[in-house]
């Protein structure tokens, strides 16, 4: 649970209007609702929600280290005009993903899981290829043309599916709505794929071995299968969703496309120590793995939160799911939970505006009481969601 405001990605930015652009990468003609300058525009809007949701890591020497990386693959990718950004985010979440207009995330957690420089630069590789191939454009397009219209959110599809929190999401109405605008913007098997070939060209072009993407997909699947068997054996279900593999197919196909993308692209030309296997474990030294101080700690049934100064202790038979909005407490069928989330301050002085302005209600009844010598203020009744639509509130 971090401490910062939370703030909604539902950003609606409607592009009703077609233009027709050359694909940097295809050089074929294509009709599109986003041209080069609606790309940027989108891009430096979704950039901004992107830092609301996820605080970029407070390690500057990391943070120029893939600055580095990236902006010496895409000096050498087919938009090397793009004024390219790179940015760590200050997640456990093992994802990578990309903006149109050349913003590029890669998050602190899958970092603990590549081995060398040239792993990092296949992931970022991959993502740059997506831009390039202007994949957020297609599928913008696509959307449009079959209805749904484009949502800001859906640009930022990546990252809303890298929001899951393992439990706190299926009791909390932003998240889920995050989630399922997430899904909409799957990426298809053929972007993937062309993508991977990208990812494995930029490589080459900067003398990194391209078999190691093969690598990083191989060592991704290992940690997606541990993350599964301790789910099983923690009595929940495996993770859906949230994770690099989960929007980048990974099965076995797809790894011996890879392998043959790979070999295809062997330039035989690799540099001495190309793999930089020093120079990456030395710039991410330091780095937090799994959960931070920010976000607070779990330990088996204790939640430590050293910035918000307080612990508490799950119920047996319950679980702790700590994620980037809320804290979470299940039982273990998952039919209850309590939610803890961080309350923004413009939110009010006092538990009647704070239930006014973040819940709106339509009527009920708010009753005061105590709990472990702290306010507490329940309410029963009718609120209106942010869709305008009203739900029954109750403890």
């Amino acid at each position: 649970m971090k401490l910062r405001t939370l703030v909604p990605l539902a950003v609606l930015a409607v592009l009703t209007a077609c233009a027709t652009v050359r694909n940097p990468v295809s050089g074929e003609v294509e009709r599109t609702v986003m041209d080069e300058r609606s790309e940027l525009r989108a891009g430096q809007q979704a950039h901004q929600e992107v830092l609301k949701e996820y605080r970029a890591l407070a390690n500057p020497v990391a943070q120029a280290y893939v600055d580095g990386i990236g902006q010496k693959l895409a000096r050498a990718s087919h938009r090397a005009n793009l004024e390219w950004h790179f940015t760590v985010l200050d997640s456990p979440q093992v994802n990578a993903f990309a903006l149109p207009g050349g913003y590029v995330y890669i998050t602190r957690g899958i970092l603990a899981y590549l081995d060398s420089e040239a792993e990092l630069a296949g992931v970022l590789g991959h993502e740059i290829g997506h831009v390039t191939a202007r994949h957020a454009s297609q599928r913008a397009t696509r959307q449009q043309a079959a209805g749904v219209g484009v949502l800001l959110a859906n640009v930022l599809g990546a990252v809303l599916e890298s929001k899951g929190v393992s439990g706190a999401a299926d009791f909390s109405s932003q998240a889920s709505q995050l989630a399922a605008a997430g899904y909409i913007a799957a990426y298809s098997r053929e972007q993937e794929s062309q993508a991977d070939r990208l990812g494995a060209d930029y490589l080459a072009r900067n003398h990194y071995a391209s078999a190691r993407m093969v690598d990083v997909i191989r060592a991704l699947k290992q940690q997606e299968q541990f993350a599964a068997d301790q789910a099983r054996e923690e009595g929940r279900p495996p993770p859906a969703g949230g994770g690099w593999l989960a929007s980048h197919p990974s099965n076995d196909q797809r790894l011996h496309d890879i392998e043959q993308v790979a070999r295809q692209t062997a330039n035989g030309a690799a540099a001495p120590d190309a793999d930089g296997r020093e120079r990456y474990l030395k710039a991410i030294g330091g780095i937090p793995f799994g959960e931070s101080r920010e976000e607070g700690l779990t330990r088996d049934q204790q939640f430590f939160h050293p910035l918000l100064g307080f612990a508490l202790t799950a119920p047996p038979d319950w679980r702790l799911r700590n994620g980037s909005e809320a804290l979470a407490i299940v039982e273990r069928s998952g039919e209850a939970a309590a939610i803890m989330r961080l309350v923004p301050a413009e939110a009010g002085q006092n538990h009647e505006e704070i239930l006014r302005k973040l819940f709106n209600p339509v009527s009920g009844q708010a009753t005061h009481s105590t709990v472990n010598g702290f306010e507490a203020t329940t309410f029963v009744g009718l609120a209106r969601s942010a869709q305008g639509m009203q739900e029954v509130v109750r403890p």
